[in-house]
């Protein structure tokens, strides 16, 4: 793969992340990153892989699914945050207004 087709896709990848935490709140989101972190793993052990090519099985899987398009979306943010987690899964707090969580130094 080209650098720039690379870069791309995780450029994809990180924003698909950044839409699901503003979608869901960061504690729904937290809870589907726990709920399809075992689907993620057993894909993994199967395939005999790492995240990004179990990702890549699990969309294609995902095809032709019921809302096809947003079980894809939610794929790709949960196997970024597996693959670079950026989000404290320990800790889950109480929600917040609109279950937003505030950002930090606000």
């Amino acid at each position: 793969m080209h650098s720039e087709k690379a870069v791309e896709i995780s450029h994809k990848l990180y924003t698909g992340r950044k839409q699901a935490i503003f979608l869901r709140g960061l504690n729904g989101f937290r809870q589907e990153v726990d709920k399809w972190e075992p689907t993620f793993e057993a894909a993994m052990q199967k395939l005999n892989c790492g995240i990004l090519p179990a990702l890549s099985a699990l969309l294609e899987a995902a095809k032709g699914k019921p809302e096809e398009g947003m079980l894809m979306h939610v794929l790709c943010a949960v196997g970024c945050e597996l693959a670079e987690p950026s989000i404290d899964r320990a800790s889950l707090s109480l929600p917040t207004a609109n279950n937003v969580e505030p950002e930090a130094g606000i």
